[in-house]
């Protein structure tokens, strides 16, 4: 009996180390444009998205289900997007409040700005939250394709 008990917990421990994780804690996150500024320099590492498509509901995609790792250097000019430590996509970015874009006074969230690194003209834009160590990114607020995504600072 003891033999089967020592197996169950090597099991259920095993099991645990091979869980994805996929949730970073952002309980506090700020508010203040400079602070965000300053915050979201460093190098980040994709922890995980999860999409909601009309037809598929919600979808869980990590780096384990998908195969591939991607990483995030920010420093104070540029945004780098690496998928397995090549070079994506690169931008310049501000962080800026919504009615700024939309000229509505409502408006009154702080979002993230994608700038072509080239030319400095708006791309994209996105909801985000940022703690120091954590930062979301939510692109499902205008887009069907990407999601909320999560990165933790290395």
């Amino acid at each position: 009996m003891t033999k089967y008990i020592i197996i169950f917990i090597f099991l259920f421990s095993a099991c645990k180390k091979n869980q994805i994780s996929y949730d970073v804690p952002c309980d506090r996150p700020t508010n203040d444009i400079t602070i965000s500024r300053s915050i979201i320099i460093g190098t980040w590492e994709w922890v995980s998205e999860l999409r909601q498509g009309r037809a598929t509901g919600l979808t869980l995609i990590t780096p384990q289900t998908e195969g591939y790792t991607r990483q995030l250097h920010v420093d104070t000019e540029k945004l780098e997007f690496f998928r397995n430590d090549t070079m994506v996509e690169k931008y310049r970015y501000d962080f800026v409040v919504m009615s700024s874009l939309t000229n509505f006074y409502g408006d009154s969230v702080n979002v993230l700005t994608f700038l072509q690194f080239d030319t400095g003209l708006r791309q994209n834009r996105t909801y985000f939250k940022i703690c120091n160590d954590t930062l979301e990114l939510h692109y499902q607020m205008y887009s069907s394709i990407g999601g909320l995504e999560k990165w933790k600072k290395k």
